[in-house]
């Protein structure tokens, strides 16, 4: 057998070098971009309120004169990213750095931004599995990579690390209060002639409490393990619940669960969707469950999204039981769980009844 040069030639073998290059430091983007969050680089330039020069950002963030030149290669590659603009000035010759919709998105004082979000995505916690991913796929082991790593699983250990349960729930916040917004009004009419919703593994209470806001008629309930839900206060519209959703979940119109069913193996999210079933009234009397999460459909979507949702199956596989599912898999469990029928909508929501 020749060698690869001979196979393949030298051109497509350098650039096969390059692209193995680009993804053996790939991580450099998301410690770049944990960075940004940390700094708070896109909260200083939106409080700017225009464009604002490196030197300037440079003293708002009092990065001294010895780490300038340092800076300026982080905020290099952040433009190259597209996590901010960079517009050159050639009348005064300067350079001015300005936001896009991706730095919007890790604002810390914007209601819309993710960035407890991704600062949980990137924490140590959740990296550290994939240092024995490779082994743990040779062994045995019960135990998710999470799981070996820690000792415990992701949910044990946040119920015992009040710091990364904080992070956690935080992160889920965030995100809850961005898929809250397109939810009431892209997809609104499934809350129409509901009188009572329960969010199962509601967390800080952000969706509830806004989807009560929205729709008057709805009396809400967060429900969450009793330690999750402990510092939070109900009120007249929103009622707070703590307890386990493989035993019991407290009867309403309709169940939403937004992020919960990826966290868990089939078999566990039937058993969540058994209990689902028995809290909510028949078909024929609007009974219904209401799901935010991913639809796996990587052959018809677009490269990068593509790629998004892979890596997100395989964050899964990483540090939790569950997985990201195609729409066959979704209906393999609800007609596991006893349901009859679903509806897809584009906003990666399901509902269906009995």
């Amino acid at each position: 057998m020749g060698s690869f040069l001979e196979e393949f030639g030298a051109k497509e073998l350098w650039q096969a070098h390059d692209r193995i290059f680009n993804h053996a430091m790939s991580y450099i983007r998301s410690m770049c971009l944990k960075c940004a969050i940390e700094l708070g680089i896109a909260d200083i330039i939106h409080s700017h309120g225009k464009p604002i020069t490196l030197s300037q950002l440079e003293t708002e963030l009092r990065i001294p004169p010895a780490r300038s030149a340092c800076f300026r290669r982080l905020m290099r590659l952040l433009v190259h990213l597209e996590y901010f603009s960079q517009i050159s000035e050639s009348e005064n010759e300067k350079t001015l750095f300005g936001l896009t919709a991706m730095s919007a998105l890790i604002m810390k004082e914007k209601v819309e931004g993710l960035s407890p979000l991704f600062l949980l995505i990137m924490d140590q916690a959740l990296l550290s599995p994939w240092q024995s991913v490779g082994r743990w796929l040779k062994g045995d082991e019960a135990r998710t990579p999470f799981g070996v790593a820690h000792g415990k699983d992701i949910f044990d250990v946040t119920k015992q690390n009040p710091e990364l349960n904080s992070l956690l729930q935080a992160g889920m916040a965030s995100d809850a209060r961005l898929v809250v917004q397109v939810l009431t009004r892209e997809c609104g009419d499934v809350f129409q002639g509901l009188r009572s919703l329960v969010d199962v593994g509601g967390g800080t209470g952000t969706m509830a409490m806004a989807i009560a806001e929205a729709y008057p008629q709805l009396k809400c309930t967060v429900f969450d393990l009793p330690h999750v839900v402990a510092p939070l206060v109900g009120n007249s519209k929103v009622e707070v619940v703590g307890g386990d959703m493989f035993e019991s979940i407290p009867p309403a119109d309709a169940v939403l669960l937004k992020w919960v069913l990826h966290d868990w193996s089939d078999a566990e999210c039937v058993r969540i969707l058994q209990r689902c079933k028995e809290a909510i009234p028949s078909k024929e009397e609007g009974g219904k469950v209401v799901i935010v999460e991913m639809v796996l459909n990587v052959d018809d979507s677009p490269p990068e999204l593509a790629e998004t949702q892979l890596l997100f199956d395989l964050h899964m596989m990483a540090n939790t039981s569950g997985k990201q599912r195609s729409e066959a898999e979704w209906g393999k469990l609800f007609k596991s769980a006893g349901f009859s029928d679903y509806t897809l909508k584009p906003f990666a929501e399901l509902t269906f009844r009995h």
